[in-house]
């Protein structure tokens, strides 16, 4: 009981953070609904688990699986995307200057 309890507290709390997290952007008003209706059947789910034995009723656990497959959507557009460390950086404009005549190293042939 306490694992299936856990599972819907965490499939709900996931919801609320993709709900959260699309609720300024545009681009991702489809998650947010899809997250807040989910909230809904979950909320059915449980009203009607109440009353009918629902325990082996698949629903819920492809509500669960939505929810993860969502929130990994929702990760990939709001996170910044890792990308080469230094690429594109400008040195600092108080570095110190090569002395006249030197030459940095050549890139190597895979970076030119």
């Amino acid at each position: 009981l306490g694992m299936f309890l856990l599972l819907h507290l965490f499939t709900w709390q996931s919801a609320s953070w993709i709900i959260r997290q699309a609720k300024n952007n545009p681009d991702l008003y489809w998650a947010r609904d899809l997250a807040a209706m989910i909230q809904v059947s979950l909320i059915g789910y449980m009203s009607a688990g109440a009353f009918l034995g629902l325990q082996w009723f698949d629903l819920f656990y492809h509500l669960v699986v939505i929810i993860v497959m969502t929130k990994l959507l929702v990760q990939q557009q709001v996170e910044p995307k890792p990308g080469p460390r230094f690429a594109g950086v400008p040195p600092p404009e108080n570095a110190p200057a090569l002395p006249a005549g030197v030459r940095s190293a050549p890139l190597p042939r895979w970076r030119r």
